[in-house]
């Protein structure tokens, strides 16, 4: 039986604690022991690395110095001088040439590596050497000799550096001295050269001085190794790889061997390399050396003072850190000592102190399992007696409540059985309230597009002949009908909400434009004296939202500022920061109370009852801002001050539904050059399609104008002022920079705000239209004159009226398409629901039908799906005319069978006839 919650015993886990208790301490005190004690023994490896290798630079300084003060005196023996005193002729044989050799022979005995003493005239000719293969040679290219040939020559001597002989390999460096005459000036040179042998004896000899495994390294100033201590082979080889460059230089100055690359690049030693680069700042380093292979060694290093050379000595960490070692193993048994003592205790002590433990935890599991009568017997006077007392109490109350528990358990699953019978009832209930809000769009709406389109006919045929004051009441019952229906719209707007319907459309804009636009709407509700102002963040990107969703905040909110401010400003306010765009509208209007400012969004709510009664609304509209705010992932706040004034703050998201922010890339420009005939007017197509452009082309050269595109907003832009066209016509959606920016560019723009823009686009409030693939969005109530001009520009001459089928079921819908048509190139033929259309259909094919949704024995559904199976009438174009709201499922359906969906909202006359004949003259081109 497991004695702890974990699974671990908990004579375990004291045994582990009294472990660590005596293993811990002693393990961190040795661990702080052997650092103090590696870095101390580390410390004394550095000085004494130190100062061997300052002694080993000094010595080699010595010897330098020693050679140079020496040559330089012994250039001035007079024999010397007297022998280049003579001419070229005296020379040979001269008594003067006898003693000259017998003299550098003499000077060539004093140290074994020596290999050649020669003197040399002031034309650099080799006349006496001690090595006779060299006399008659010319060495007036030696650096030797040309040492003293410029004003910048050292007067007393020259040390070269080590050179390699590319014949053989070895290696030597040279002493030399002028020889002056009587008046003082050089007459010839002495010379000595010496084997490298020498440097790599002295560096020998040094091994093993700073400790046991010791050496030094001479490096020159090129970082090529001069001398080694324990690996001579490696003499003349450097520790880095030379460029082709230097490597050339190099080799033609004799300082590296005349080796493959393979075998003069053998080591790559680059840390080392940085280190020596730096001798002033690293003194100490660790470093890595061909001689050790991949041991870490300590090193030290030290300056010639007399040639730019580097004394380095090495000595492996392993080596000089073997205490350590020693000490972490002894560390290492103690601890085993300590840790097998430990056990043994913890056992002993542990085993005492958990026996009752257990009998407490047996007891524990018995009552758990069942055993209500179980208890402990614990005797101890200790705190585990007194466990042992408590848990006997507490198992006595327990006994007793779970009686009652029992009993409550059964009330308790009763009562959730009535709540799931409840919930079952709510969701009834809310399947009900769709079902009614359904009926109840359509059956309000109708009689209201009713009322609207038959006061629009009577509006328009009694205009000539109805007193001034009748047509007055009818655009007021036109109004106050619009304004219910409006009303209508926003309780069902709440309802879908509610319901989960509301769906968010993204789509990319510049919230500038947008700002502009709603500005511009608001700007007639305003006051005598009101002022509306804007403060726009330059820096506000494009946003990706619900376009209209945004506006319908931003037009309630300005609205209700200009509705409550009677003087002063009204300001709307923008910026952004790294996830949201924030909006912010002020003014100086009547304010909203404390008491009021905490209920001001819920729906049917104003500051108080006066206030609807003085300023008239429903309450709806900041309720319905706040919900479509928090759909945009954001939310609507206000602060208000009675007789100061109301802010509003609107947040939402600036990329809806992306993790991060999306930049769309900028298209290549496309610009397409037209005619330049001389007196046709120019036309400048601002538009991301190629196609549209290309047809803008086509149809209008043939007509008398010269079209010029450009796929993008900014090379629009730039040709607007450059070419100063006639007419812009403009597409809204393009990537970027939108048709709404570019529009107010241009606008504000003093060489292009007079150019009339005509906006050739799909975008306005007929985005859903578009979206289930339909040519053009209508919505009703009809405006006549309106669609009497667009069928007077776009309607073409047919030999024969054109056959309108109106199927719905609503009377007065019939009605008012025939009286819209009278005077028209139409006939209009109507049917009482999708049945009786069929049979129409069948008598005489029509043009185009005008199809309701909502009809009994056959909707306008069946009606498009038995259409589509028809391969005689599956081509004839369908115009859904609804006020249902369309659901997901009925959008697609629609998207694969209709070629417009239109509102019943009134059913505008111009909008519908604008559409037909779009279709018309669609259909005449594709036949």
């Amino acid at each position: 039986m497991k004695t702890s919650t974990n699974g671990v015993p908990l004579r375990n886990k004291l045994i582990l604690i009294m472990a660590l208790l005596a293993l811990v301490p002693l393990g961190a005190l040795a661990y702080l022991n052997g650092r103090i004690t590696r870095q101390a023994l580390i410390d004394d490896a550095n000085q004494a690395l130190f100062a061997v290798a300052s002694q080993t630079a000094a010595s080699l300084d010595a010897f330098i110095q020693a050679n140079i003060d020496a040559i330089h005196t012994e250039a001035q023996v007079p024999a010397l001088v007297d022998y280049l005193m003579l001419s070229a002729a005296e020379r040979p044989g001269s008594r003067a040439e006898y003693e000259v050799m017998d003299w550098l022979d003499a000077l060539s005995q004093k140290n074994k590596h020596i290999t050649s003493y020669a003197l040399l005239d002031n034309d650099g000719i080799d006349r006496v050497d001690t090595d006779v293969t060299g006399v008659g040679d010319d060495k007036s290219d030696r650096l030797y000799f040309q040492a003293f040939q410029n004003d910048a020559a050292p007067a007393k001597a020259y040390v070269s550096p080590v050179l390699v002989s590319p014949e053989d390999g070895t290696a030597v460096f040279y002493f030399s001295s002028p020889v002056y005459g009587e008046q003082g000036t050089p007459i010839g040179l002495l010379r000595v050269r010496y084997s490298a042998d020498v440097l790599q004896e002295l560096l020998v000899a040094k091994n093993d001085q700073a400790g046991p495994g010791s050496f030094g390294v001479l490096f020159d100033e090129y970082h090529i190794h001069l001398a080694h201590g324990i690996e001579p082979d490696v003499n003349f080889i450097p520790i880095v790889r030379f460029s082709t460059a230097e490597l050339a230089d190099l080799k033609a100055a004799r300082r590296l061997p005349d080796l493959p690359d393979e075998q003069l690049f053998i080591m790559q030693l680059d840390d080392l390399e940085e280190h020596l680069s730096n001798p002033e700042t690293q003194r100490f380093f660790e470093a890595e050396d061909i001689a050790t292979g991949d041991l870490v060694n300590q090193v030290a290093i030290a300056q010639l003072e007399t040639m730019p050379w580097l004394v380095t000595f090495f000595q492996p960490q392993e080596i000089f850190l073997a205490p350590v070692a020693a000490q972490t193993r002894a560390t290492l048994i103690l601890a085993s000592i300590i840790a097998v003592i430990t056990l043994l205790t913890a056992l002993i002590v542990t085993g005492w102190l958990v026996q009752p433990i257990r009998h407490l935890t047996q007891v524990v599991g018995e009552f758990t399992a069942g055993t209500l009568a179980a208890r402990a017997h614990v005797h101890t006077r200790d705190e585990i007696g007194m466990l042992g007392d408590s848990f006997n109490a507490m198992a006595a109350q327990v006994s007793q409540l779970l009686s009652g528990l029992e009993q409550r358990t059964k009330e308790l699953e009763m009562s959730i059985r009535e709540a799931e019978e409840a919930r079952a009832a709510a969701d009834e209930a809310n399947q009900a309230k769709s079902a009614f809000l359904a009926n109840m769009s359509h059956e309000l709406r109708t009689p209201l597009n009713a009322i609207i389109g038959f006061t629009r006919i009577v509006r328009r045929k009694g205009e000539p002949l109805l007193p001034e004051k009748q047509v007055d009441n009818l655009d007021k019952v036109l109004i106050s009908a619009e304004h219910l229906l409006g009303l209508i719209n926003t309780i069902l707007d709440i309802a879908k909400i509610e319901a989960g319907r509301m769906d968010v459309q993204p789509v990319n804009f510049m919230m500038t434009s947008v700002i502009d636009a709603c500005v511009a709407t608001t700007q007639p509700l305003l006051k005598p004296g009101v002022q509306l102002t804007q403060e726009i963040a330059p820096d506000l990107l494009m946003v990706f939202s619900d376009l209209d969703k945004v506006k319908q905040i931003l037009l309630n909110l300005l609205s209700n500022a200009a509705k409550f401010t009677h003087d002063g400003e009204i300001r709307v306010k923008a910026y952004q920061n790294e996830k949201q765009v924030v909006v912010t509208v002020e003014d100086n209007g009547i304010g909203i109370s404390p008491a009021a400012l905490e209920r001001i969004f819920e729906e049917f709510q104003q500051a108080d009852a006066s206030t609807t009664r003085q300023y008239g609304g429903t309450g709806l509209g900041l309720s319905i801002s706040k919900r479509l705010a928090r759909l945009l992932d954001g939310d609507l706040t206000a602060t208000s001050t009675m007789g100061a004034g109301s802010t509003f703050t609107l947040t939402f998201a600036r990329q809806y539904g992306r993790s991060a922010t999306i930049s769309t890339p900028l298209p290549p420009t496309r610009t397409t050059t037209a005619s330049h005939s001389n007196g046709k007017p120019l036309i400048l197509a601002i538009d991301d399609n190629p196609d549209t452009i290309d047809l803008l082309q086509e149809n209008l050269s043939e007509v008398g104008y010269r079209v010029i595109g450009a796929s993008a907003a900014e090379e629009g832009l730039r040709q607007a002022r450059e070419l100063q066209p006639q007419v812009i016509t403009l597409d809204i959606m393009m990537p970027q920079k939108d048709g709404w920016q570019v529009l107010h560019d241009l606008k504000n723009d003093p060489l292009t705000k007079n150019i009339p823009v005509v906006m050739l686009t799909i975008v306005d409030k007929k985005a859903l239209g578009f979206q289930l693939g339909a040519a053009d969005y209508l919505l009703k109530p009809l405006d006549s004159n309106a669609l009497l001009a667009t069928l007077a520009r776009l309607l073409p001459q047919r030999e024969r009226p054109s056959r309108l089928l109106v199927i719905d079921d609503d009377a007065h819908v019939r009605d008012m398409v025939t009286q819209l048509m009278e005077g028209q190139p139409f006939d209009v033929v109507t049917a009482v629901h999708g049945i009786d259309g069929l049979e129409a259909i069948r008598r005489q094919q029509p043009d185009v039908i005008l199809l309701d949704l909502m009809m009994p024995y056959l909707d306008g559904f069946g009606v498009l799906e038995q259409l589509r199976r028809d391969p005689v009438f599956h081509h004839i174009p369908v115009i859904v005319l609804t006020a249902k709201t369309l659901t997901p499922n009925e959008t697609t359906l629609l998207q694969n069978n209709a070629v417009q969906v239109m509102q019943k909202q009134g059913l505008a006359a111009n909008d519908l006839l604008e559409e037909l004949q779009k279709i018309l003259v669609s259909g005449q081109q594709n036949g």
